[in-house]
C-alpha cells in the first residue's frame, strides 16, 4: 500500500563563504555544522570536465539520513563553488521509497538565485513495490559486491568519460536495511578522498586519476577492484540481485536480525547472505551442514552457532528449514564444544525424546560404552530422565544393555509395555535393574502393567525383589487392570497365597469370579491362626459369594469342604442356611454314597470319631459334628 511522505530540504551554496541558503526546517547546531562542511566540494576542481554527484551521510544519530546532490556553479565569480541540493529523510523511510528514479529525480539545480522551493518539505512515495531505473545488470552486481562485502572503506575508481553508476548504486543504497544505513557513508564522484570528521567515508566513488593521490589513506580504506577485470562474483551476489529486483530482501534482513542488532552491519553482511541463499537454495543443507558453514564464516566467533542452536531448539530458526532436525544439535555439541545453558538443555532434551527419540540410539550405545565428551553426557542423561515409557522401544532399539541402563537412570521407564513382552531373560535382567525401594505409586504403576501384557510368568522374580511390600500393591494393581487375562492372572496365584489373611480379606475384590474361587480352594482353612484372624463376616461374605455363583455339583461340594473347619474349629455360631448349604450340601453326597475317599480325607480329621463298629458311617460323624457344636441334626436330615 503506497503513502506519502515528507523529506526536509535544504540547499546550501557561496555567498560569503559555502553556507546554508535555505532551508525546510530548523537544524540542530551539530547537525548544520556537519552539512554546511559535507556540502562543500569534495576537493579541488576548476570546473572543467565537472560530472555532478551525490553524497549521503546519518544525522541525528542515525535517526536521520541525507541524500544530497552537488553541482558545480561556474556563474560563480569564485573558483570552486558549488551548489548542493540536500533532502533528510528519516532513515527508516530510505529503504521503503517506491521509486529510485523519483528520489533521483527531486535535486534541482537553483536557478536565478531562486530558492523558494527549498524552503517546504518534498513529498516522496513510499510502499512495498520499488520501481527501478534503467540499469546494467553487470554494473549493479559490481555495486552489491563493492558495497556489501565488508565493512572496510573503499574506493571505487572509474574512467568518468565511460562508466557512471549512480543508478546502480541508488538501487542498492535503497535496498540496504535501516540499520547499516544509519552509519552509512558516500560519495559518488570524490575529487579528493572524503572524511566524515576524522572517519575515511564509508563508499566513495573517485576518477581513476586519483589512484596514485589514495596511498596515504590505504590503511583506512582500500581500493576496490576495477569494474571490468571481474570476470564472476560469488553465488550470493547474483541471489542478492535477484531477491532486490524481486522486492524480496526482507527477508534476508530478517533472517540476520534473528542473530541480533549487532549482526546486522556490512561486517557480517556478506557471511549472512551467504548462509540464507545457500539455505534457500535447490539443495536441502542440513542443520549440522550449516553449522559447519558458520564455523568457515566466523572462524573466531562461536556466538553465531550457539545463537544458530538457541533459535532452533525454540523454535524461532528463520527459515524454518530445521524443524525435524533437532536431534543434530547433540552431535553439534559434542564436535562444536558449545556450551549450552541449563533451560536450553532441558528444551534440547524435550525435543528429541518428544519427536525423535529413534535419533537417541546411537548417543546410547556410545554413552553406555563411556565413549562420549562430558558435556554431551549430561544432555543424554537430562534426555534419559524425561523419555516416556512410549518411546523406550524406538531411542533404545530393546537393546538389553541400554534398557539396563535407562532404567537405572529412569524408573518410569519400567512402564513400558515393550519391556515386558521381551523373553523371560530379558525381562528378568531388566527386574535386577529396579531399585527395591520403588515408590509404591510406581510399584502399582508397573504391576498393572505387567498385570496387562506379561506372557513370561515373572510373579516370583518381582517377589524376590519388593518381597512382602509387593502384596497390598498388588492387590490395588488388581483393581485397575481392565478384562484380565485369567491366565496371566494364574501367575499370581502361588503370590497371593504366601499371605493367606490378607488374601482372604482382599479375595472379593480380586478380578475374575471363577479365580476367586480357585483361590479360596487353594486356602489352608485349617490353619488355626489363619481361622482365628478372620472374623465371622468375611467368611459369611465368602459364603454368599462363592453359593450364588451357580456352579456344579461337585464345585458346590468343594466351596463346602473349605467351610468345614470354619464351622467346627472356630467359635462361631451360624444361621440354619448357612448350615444346611455349607454341611447340609456334603451330608447330602456322603449319604449317597457319592463321595470319594480322596474327597473324605481333607476334612474328616476334623470330626469326631466314633466306635470302631460305627467307623464305616460318615454320615453319623457328620451328625455328631453338629451335635457337639449345637445345631439341629434337622437342619441336614429333614
Amino acid at each position: 500500500m503506497e503513502k506519502v511522505i515528507y523529506a526536509e530540504q535544504t540547499l546550501h551554496g557561496y555567498a560569503n563563504g559555502h553556507q546554508l541558503l535555505a532551508s525546510s526546517c530548523k537544524l540542530e547546531m551539530d547537525d548544520r555544522k556537519k552539512m554546511d562542511e559535507l556540502s562543500d566540494l569534495s576537493g579541488r576542481h576548476d570546473g572543467v570536465g565537472f560530472v555532478d554527484y551525490y553524497t549521503g551521510y546519518p544525522l541525528d544519530g542515525g535517526r536521520k539520513y541525507v541524500i544530497s546532490k552537488t553541482w558545480y556553479a561556474q556563474e560563480m565569480m569564485r573558483p570552486g563553488c558549488v551548489w548542493t541540493h540536500s533532502l533528510i529523510l528519516d532513515t527508516d523511510d530510505l529503504c521503503h521509497l517506491l521509486s529510485i528514479s523519483e528520489l533521483m529525480d527531486s535535486f534541482h539545480r537553483p536557478t536565478n538565485l531562486n530558492y523558494e522551493m527549498y524552503t517546504h518539505p518534498l513529498p516522496l512515495l513510499v510502499g512495498e513495490k520499488k520501481h527501478f531505473p534503467p540499469y546494467d545488470t553487470q554494473q549493479l552486481q559490481y555495486e552489491i559486491f563493492t558495497m556489501c562485502s565488508s565493512a572496510t572503506p573503499k574506493y571505487v575508481l572509474v574512467d568518468d568519460a565511460s562508466i557512471r553508476l549512480e543508478n546502480e548504486f541508488f538501487m542498492v543504497l535503497c535496498s540496504l536495511p535501516q540499520e547499516i544505513l544509519k552509519t552509512f557513508t558516500f560519495c559518488t564522484m570524490s575529487y579528493d578522498v572524503r572524511k566524515d570528521g576524522d572517519s575515511v567515508f564509508q563508499y566513495q566513488i573517485l576518477p581513476e586519476t586519483r589512484r596514485i593521490g589514495l596511498s596515504r589513506y590505504y590503511t583506512q580504506a582500500v581500493v576496490c577492484e576495477e569494474f571490468y577485470s571481474i570476470k564472476k562474483y560469488p553465488y550470493w551476489i547474483d541471489c542478492y540481485m535477484r531477491a532486490l529486483l524481486q522486492n524480496s530482501l526482507d527477508s534476508l534482513y530478517d533472517f540476520i536480525r534473528q542473530y541480533g542488532a549487532a549482526c546486522v552491519t556490512l561486517d557480517f553482511f556478506s557471511q549472512f547472505a551467504r548462509l540464507y541463499f545457500a539455505l534457500n537454495g535447490e539443495t536441502e543443507i542440513s542443520l549440522t551442514d550449516y553449522i559447519d558453514s558458520v564455523d568457515t564464516l566466523f572462524p573466531s566467533d562461536r556466538s553465531i552457532s550457539l545463537k544458530t542452536v538457541e533459535l532452533v531448539l525454540n523454535d524461532r530458526f528463520f527459515p524454518n528449514v530445521f524443524a525435524d532436525q533437532g536431534y543434530q544439535i547433540l552431535e553439534i555439541i559434542e564436535m562444536k564444544h558449545l556450551v549450552l545453558g541449563k533451560d536450553q538443555q532441558e528444551k534440547l532434551a524435550y525435543k528429541i525424546t518428544r519427536s525423535a527419540p529413534e535419533k537417541l540410539y546411537p548417543y546410547l550405545k556410545r554413552y553406555i560404552a563411556g565413549a562420549l565428551s562430558t558435556r554431551a553426557c549430561e544432555s543424554v542423561e537430562k534426555m534419559i530422565h524425561i523419555l516416556s515409557p512410549n518411546a523406550l522401544r524406538k531411542a533404545s532399539c530393546m537393546d538389553r544393555n541400554i534398557c539396563f541402563v535407562l532404567i537405572r537412570k529412569n524408573s518410569e521407564l519400567l512402564f513400558c509395555p515393550d519391556i515386558w513382552q521381551q523373553p523371560k531373560d530379558f525381562q528378568q535382567e531388566i527386574i535386577c535393574a529396579i531399585n527395591p525401594d520403588l515408590e509404591p505409586e510406581q510399584l502399582k504403576n508397573l504391576l498393572v502393567v505387567v498385570l496387562q501384557v506379561d506372557a513370561e510368568n515373572i510373579s516370583e522374580d518381582l517377589y524376590r525383589v519388593f518381597g512382602e511390600r509387593l502384596l497390598p500393591v498388588l492387590y490395588d494393581a488388581f483393581h485397575v487392570v481392565r478384562s484380565p487375562n485369567r491366565k496371566r492372572l494364574a501367575y499370581w496365584t502361588p503370590i497371593l497365597l504366601r499371605n493367606q489373611k490378607m488374601l482372604i480379606e482382599g479375595l472379593w475384590s480380586l478380578p475374575d469370579l471363577e479365580w476367586r474361587q480357585d483361590l479360596f480352594l487353594k486356602l489352608d482353612v485349617s490353619n488355626d491362626g489363619l481361622l482365628q484372624h478372620v472374623k465371622k463376616n468375611v467368611w459369611l461374605r465368602l459364603y454368599r459369594e462363592f453359593f450364588a455363583m451357580g456352579s456344579s455339583l461337585n464345585g458346590k461340594v468343594d466351596v463346602a469342604i473349605q467351610f468345614f473347619p470354619v464351622v467346627f474349629c472356630t467359635n462361631y455360631h451360624f444361621e440354619d442356611e448357612f448350615i444346611r448349604d455349607v454341611v447340609g450340601t456334603v451330608y447330602r453326597v456322603v449319604k449317597a454314597n457319592k463321595m470319594s475317599s480322596d474327597t473324605w480325607s481333607r476334612f474328616q480329621y476334623i470330626l469326631p470319631q466314633v466306635e470302631d463298629y460305627q467307623a464305616w458311617d460318615r454320615c453319623l460323624r457328620i451328625r455328631r459334628a453338629l451335635e457337639e457344636k449345637g445345631y439341629p441334626i434337622s437342619i441336614v436330615e429333614p
